[in-house]
């Protein structure tokens, strides 16, 4: 078992490796169905991520060499490859914010914005080092109340303001136990949990202060 998730029905999705397969099981009538050929894994496609958007629709990201984006509607499974616009290498992870918009953290392609996931095509938005980001080897994605977008990646932790497009870096320097981020949390009380790989720091976010 290589990655699970649950979705608003209930029903519980897995990706799997050795070999790699998609499967879900169906809580409603306790039935397993395999996936896998419809989606299009392959011993160069894993299932690395998922989401569910406003719309209903799953997403599931994958990597490996052939790399693509799944979306599963009515039924039916959309395969985007990279000649669709599906980023290259690993998405390691898929997060909706509060605004129904869908975000990708991938290892070679940096952060990903898809603001219609209900859309035929993919139109993304990018931010890269380009941008401000410290790496273009994002890890993890989150979202603090007010917002605001936090991104991990193996040069520490960049939280961006998708309103105006600014971007602060943290590091080890204000805190974190090791600038690797490798995952991020959001609980119920609005409180970030970053996971690094020397240790586990808490942040609770503030409002943006007049400078």
């Amino acid at each position: 078992i290589f990655r699970i998730f649950e979705d608003s029905r209930g029903d519980i999705w897995i990706a799997t490796t050795l070999p790699n397969e998609l499967l879900r099981w169906e809580r409603s009538v306790n039935i397993w169905h395999n996936y896998t050929r419809e989606a299009g894994f392959s011993t160069r496609r894993i299932g690395t991520a998922f989401a569910e958007d406003t719309f209903g629709n799953l997403w599931i990201a994958t990597g490996l060499d052939d790399a693509a984006l799944v979306r599963y509607r009515d039924g039916q499974f959309r395969v985007f490859t990279q000649g669709e616009g599906a980023p290259r290498e690993w998405t390691r992870d898929l997060f909706l914010d509060h605004a129904g918009r869908l975000w990708l953290a991938n290892t070679a392609a940096g952060l990903l914005r898809l603001d219609n996931p209900n859309d035929e095509g993919l139109q993304f938005v990018k931010y890269t080092t380009s941008n401000g980001l410290s790496s273009n080897g994002s890890h993890c994605v989150t979202e603090d109340e007010f917002g605001r977008i936090y991104v991990g990646s193996g040069r520490g932790l960049d939280r961006l303001d998708p309103e105006t497009g600014q971007i602060e870096n943290f590091t080890t320097a204000d805190g974190l136990p090791d600038s690797d981020v490798q995952l991020a949390y959001r609980d119920r009380n609005n409180i970030l949990w970053f996971a690094t790989t020397n240790g586990l720091s808490r942040l609770i976010p503030e409002p943006e202060r007049q400078r």
